[in-house]
């Protein structure tokens, strides 16, 4: 498989890479459900033929509401929810409740803004695509045009009904998902991304956390 990007994670049985993290797979044009374990599918910029930028190396000093119980999302990750505490199960059963709260009641927004940033990746909007960013994260002036720049000529694409949860520090990312169809070299091939946002003061916001953050671990998936 070839990851076309980083941060924005990208799947596609396109090369022998192996990768690991959450597999999103497009194979005979049937796109395997979305799984959330780790997003580090991050092969090296040699293997990759877009960008090697991957997101910010550390999380920004944010924090979010649920804020990820510490070190238990690592833990849990590591070697499941048998070896927590009594104290620590109750407090990540509670965050697992919240943050599916959240995606459940406001996942028609959340399709919003999944739909606006490919609409933005797919017509070269650097200004759209910039303006949908957290305002408490310090976004790299490039990070939107580097975003864009990493992707061939999208054709088509569809927003999925799975959504991705993760904790890094004291923030919690959503990945949203979409399966698009890009023309690369006259070639048409389909592949799932993975658009990571954050959920402040109700409104959901692309994220600058991406695959490659330090420490970023999985929490679960959510249907929409």
């Amino acid at each position: 498989m070839r990851v076309r990007y980083e941060w924005f994670v990208v799947v596609t049985v396109a090369a022998a890479v192996t990768v690991g993290g959450f597999m999103l797979l497009s194979q005979n044009n049937k796109t395997a459900a979305p799984t959330a374990t780790t997003p580090d599918a991050t092969p090296t910029p040699a293997s990759s033929s877009g960008t090697g930028f991957a997101g910010v190396a550390e999380a920004p000093k944010v924090v979010d509401i649920p804020t990820p119980p510490s070190g238990i999302a690592q833990k849990v990750a590591a070697s499941g929810s048998g070896g927590l505490s009594a104290e620590e199960l109750a407090a990540w059963n509670a965050y697992l409740a919240e943050t599916e709260k959240i995606v459940r009641e406001h996942g028609d927004d959340l399709r919003t803004r999944v739909d606006g940033a490919v609409v933005a990746i797919k017509s070269g909007d650097r200004a759209a695509l910039g303006g949908m960013f957290a305002r408490d994260e310090s976004v790299p002036a490039d990070f939107a045009d580097k975003c864009i720049r990493a992707y061939p000529r999208i054709h088509t694409y569809e927003v999925q009904s799975s959504v991705g949860v993760f904790s890094v520090a004291n923030a919690t990312v959503y990945f949203g998902y979409a399966v698009v169809q890009w023309e690369d070299g006259g070639i048409v091939s389909t592949h799932t991304i993975a658009i990571p946002m954050r959920f402040v003061d109700d409104t959901w916001y692309l994220t600058s956390i991406g695959s490659s953050t330090k420490g970023i671990a999985s929490v679960q998936s959510v249907k929409l």
